[in-house]
């Protein structure tokens, strides 16, 4: 999970940085709900 979480920090920065958006929205299903999880508590921007 860590690795993926901060695999998905990379790809968060790349989508703010191309639209120039302050903030994300993360929608999750099962895993994927657990991932947004894990990428807020390693400290996501």
């Amino acid at each position: 999970m860590r690795i993926s979480a901060a695999t998905l920090d990379a790809f968060v920065d790349r989508v703010r940085q191309a639209t120039g958006a302050p903030k994300v929205a993360l929608v999750g299903h099962s895993e994927g709900a657990t991932m947004a999880y894990w990428y807020i508590k390693l400290g996501a921007r």
